[in-house]
């Protein structure tokens, strides 16, 4: 059994995507970056096509209405936005905790939008989220934890 880990990415990088592919999928950073072919901010087309050259299966990103209740599947990449902005951030959930390479790891949606709007200009949301459904679609292989 996996364990799903934190991974940090360096303050100012444009590294979220690869920091959340990599957590997700158990690879190093380095091997993430590798398959994006960059460091720069990445796009919801880089996912599909890293995910699926590492055989992974994965439903279409859904957009979430934040107005409404709804419930994240048991492995997602999920995108953050500031509120009229393009600005985004992607972070890895798995089972109930938010994964942030920037900013650690958050035990609940509310501790980790609060994050975001106290501490940071603007106003968030979580904008939308992609499942992740893991190789052969079996994510029972990975543990969510600290």
């Amino acid at each position: 059994m996996r364990k799903l880990n934190l991974i940090m990415q360096p303050k100012g990088s444009k590294l979220c995507g690869q920091h959340a592919i990599a957590m997700a999928t158990g690879i190093t950073i380095e091997e993430s970056i590798k398959l994006f072919g960059h460091k720069n901010s990445s796009y919801y087309r880089d996912y599909v096509r890293v995910l699926t050259e590492l055989g992974y299966s994965f439903n279409g990103k859904k957009s979430v209405d934040n107005r409404k209740k709804y419930t994240l599947p048991k492995l997602a990449l999920v995108r953050l936005q500031k509120v009229g902005r393009r600005t985004g951030h992607l972070i890895t959930y798995c089972d109930g905790k938010f994964y942030d390479s920037c900013r650690g790891v958050f035990n609940s949606k509310e501790e980790l939008m609060s994050s975001y709007n106290d501490n940071i200009r603007g106003r968030w949301r979580i904008d939308w989220y992609m499942e992740i459904l893991g190789k052969d679609s079996d994510t029972k292989a990975i543990a969510c934890g600290d």
